[in-house]
């Protein structure tokens, strides 16, 4: 049976989990839902949290462990967890760092320049969802808006602890390039800079070049964060990489 992938539409994690099942042309059906709203869909499956792949009678509840599973299924040199021991280690420092430290920054920061703006932030929340589930989440969507808040301590001190945080990240990778090489361990591509390009994408926006559409202030910070090196490698994988 085809995989299934539960989703929240924008989720940068979910967006991880699809980098590496469509570069190694995996199959796989998704159902993308709204935050909230995926409960419906995941906690039968026998999780809570997004991404969820179902394949095999297996249920995969976390981005690397989905990455792992996608890697037993591809061959050596293409695998995003190299097999020497020591190239191993360092990217699953790398990536571990990016899951950590950088994901639920880049997460808080979104939401919290684009929670406020109620039709940018429906149209991102909602993309891909069935009609039925985006109108009710709409019609929710104070409540849901403040819940979102609360439960991921989106406030003005919050987002600047993240901005902090964010930041610290990309002067790790900017000096971990300083040599000159094109990917952050070894010769070619792997789950280090897979994860740093799926996570920092809320940020870099690759998809809206002008930036047509954000608020004022998360418009600057982009722009920021794509001036630095780290910013140009994100947007160089996100461009040629993920294409």
């Amino acid at each position: 049976m085809t995989p299934l992938l539960i989703t929240i539409g924008p989720s940068h994690y979910c967006e991880k989990a699809r980098w590496a099942l469509e570069r190694a042309r995996i199959p796989y059906r998704e159902s993308t839902h709204a935050p909230g709203l995926h409960l419906l869909r995941s906690v039968p499956g026998g999780g809570r949290r997004t991404p969820l792949l179902m394949a095999d009678g297996q249920v995969i509840a976390d981005s690397t462990e989905i990455l792992s599973w996608v890697d037993r299924r591809t061959p050596a040199e293409r695998r995003l967890f190299p097999d020497e021991d020591a190239v191993r280690e360092q990217v699953v420092a790398w990536e571990s760092r990016f899951d950590d430290e950088l994901g639920p920054e880049v997460r808080r920061l979104a939401h919290f320049h684009l929670l406020p703006a109620k039709e940018t932030a429906l149209s991102v929340l909602t993309q891909g969802n069935p009609r039925a589930e985006a109108a009710g989440f709409r019609a929710g969507f104070p409540l849901v808006r403040r819940w979102m808040m609360r439960s991921l301590k989106v406030t003005a001190a919050g987002a600047e602890r993240a901005a902090t945080k964010v930041r610290a990240v990309f002067d790790a990778v900017t000096a971990g390039l300083d040599d000159g090489r094109r990917y952050l361990v070894g010769e070619r591509f792997s789950a280090a800079d897979l994860t740093f390009g799926a996570l920092s994408a809320p940020l870099l926006q690759p998809k809206n070049p002008d930036l047509v559409g954000l608020p004022a202030a998360f418009t600057t910070y982009v722009r920021e964060l794509r001036a630095l090196p780290a910013g140009r490698y994100g947007l160089r994988l996100l461009r040629d990489e993920r294409g």
